[in-house]
């Protein structure tokens, strides 16, 4: 298991892009738009982090979102697996709750005790 990203609600995609990428100096791997959702999803990497492997900052805007306070913007984690259902049945076994069970062996949402939600993310590598 490695550290893959964390993904963390904004409100404003250019103004957010310029201050991590040009006042910080990460790198931009990609943006996302998924219409069904209302979101864009900026992938960033910090400047000590480059190459695929390297763990990014997922920065979602969702459309007409102003509402987004301390307490909400913080969505996930996200860990790379080598296998999303066999991590999901270890956990299981131990406890773990479950959000959301493995999506065609790509992704699946499990909480730690106290509610952090943990996204586990198929290992490309």
């Amino acid at each position: 298991m490695r550290f893959h990203h964390s993904h963390i609600k904004i409100k404003d995609l250019d103004q957010t892009r310029t201050f991590f990428c040009d006042a910080l100096g990460f790198s931009e791997l990609r943006c996302d738009r998924i219409d069904e959702h209302g979101l864009s999803i900026l992938y960033l990497t910090a400047p000590g982090d480059q190459g695929a492997d390297a763990p990014c900052l997922e920065l979602a805007c969702y459309d007409g979102d102003d509402s987004i306070s301390d307490g909400s913007r913080f969505a996930h984690i996200g860990l790379a697996v080598e296998s999303v259902e066999r991590e999901c049945e270890r956990l299981s076994a131990l406890g773990v709750t479950i959000l959301l069970p493995p999506q065609n062996g790509q992704y699946a949402y499990i909480q730690s005790p106290d509610g952090l939600v943990i996204e586990l993310i198929a290992d490309p590598a």
